[in-house]
């Protein structure tokens, strides 16, 4: 995670994207929980969008979409967590009853995130940048 500053060159890759104009998100996966982190920047940021995974809990996706606006001035991100939503009696149904059994409660909760980091709309103002 480029916010960790144990790990090695953290700052200099933060350095390197704020830097683009272009980006507007960092997508991450392979971490198991949902999350949203805004990394405000001197050319205005962008934001780091970590998603669950859908082999264990949450067993969810997250949707990603990027909509310009305002003679593409603004910049809306639209994420929505999505699950498979598989009938009971079925393998995909069995899994996902599964996976809850096997985090916990605590785990659950914490893996599936705040309202903040599931179903949410994004923005970044890019005039502010020049």
């Amino acid at each position: 995670r480029g916010d960790d500053p144990s790990r090695a060159h953290a700052d200099a890759l933060l350095d390197v994207v704020h830097r683009h104009r272009c980006v507007v998100a960092w997508l991450v996966g392979h971490r198991h929980h949902h999350r949203i982190t805004a990394h405000h920047g001197p050319g205005g940021g962008f934001y780091e969008i970590t998603t669950a995974s859908i082999i264990d809990w949450p067993v969810e996706r997250r949707l990603v979409e990027v909509i310009r606006h305002d003679d593409l001035e603004l910049v809306e991100i639209v994420c929505t967590v999505d699950s498979h939503g598989a009938p009971e009696s079925s393998l995909a149904g069995l899994h996902l009853d599964l996976a809850q059994r096997f985090a916990g409660s605590q785990v659950r909760n914490s893996m599936a995130g705040a309202e903040e980091d599931r179903d949410v709309r994004l923005y970044l103002d890019r005039r502010r940048r020049r």
